[in-house]
């Protein structure tokens, strides 16, 4: 978390507000929009539950099978406590009493072009609806808002994206043309 802090405070500015919808000592499945490219989204999710909740809460995340796949993404995912996104996994954690996020776009909301920002994308099959019901915990809708603009996507290189495995690779105003230096996201104020 150390390093993505400086990203929270200074970066992204994050404001976060109705954290006091998260119960301080039960479980809750935390439903929010997924935006931005890659997935900060759901990293300062986590950031504002455990720095800016009273009760420091930790948010244990549904993660796609890419995540855990992908070396050193995998290693790290595991380590801070997240999870495959399946429906037995998601029951388990909210019967534990975890805070439990999902981002039921997945792969299409993070991957959709800057023209389509802030437009939800169709969600999965409500596994996560599922779990909550059967196990009586409430469900936390989330926004996010800023997210859209750390890097506007302004096409999908298709060909190379089934060529590397990915579900999209996204083409940049930085990147690719920047290099590395293109992977820095744009600051913006969520």
């Amino acid at each position: 978390m150390a390093l993505v802090r400086p990203l929270y405070r200074s970066w992204f500015r994050v404001e976060a507000s109705g954290l006091e919808n998260i119960p301080d000592d039960s479980g809750a499945l935390v439903v929010a929009n997924h935006s931005g490219t890659v997935a900060f989204d759901s990293v300062m999710t986590q950031v504002a539950l455990l720095d800016d909740h009273p009760a420091h809460r930790h948010l244990r995340m549904l993660g796609a099978n890419l995540v855990f796949q992908t070396p050193f993404l995998g290693e790290i995912a595991r380590k801070a406590g997240h999870t495959l996104a399946c429906t037995p996994d998601a029951e388990r954690l909210l019967e534990r009493g975890e805070i439990v996020g999902v981002w039921p776009e997945g792969f299409k909301g993070i991957g959709k072009p800057f023209s389509e920002r802030y437009k939800l994308q169709r969600f999965g099959r409500g596994g996560f609806v599922a779990a909550a019901l059967r196990t009586k915990t409430p469900i936390v809708p989330t926004a996010i808002v800023g997210a859209e603009e750390i890097y506007p996507m302004i096409s999908n290189a298709k060909t190379l994206a089934r060529l590397l495995g990915l579900p999209y690779f996204p083409i940049t105003p930085t990147f690719p043309l920047l290099g590395p230096l293109g992977l820095v996201p744009l600051p913006s104020k969520w």
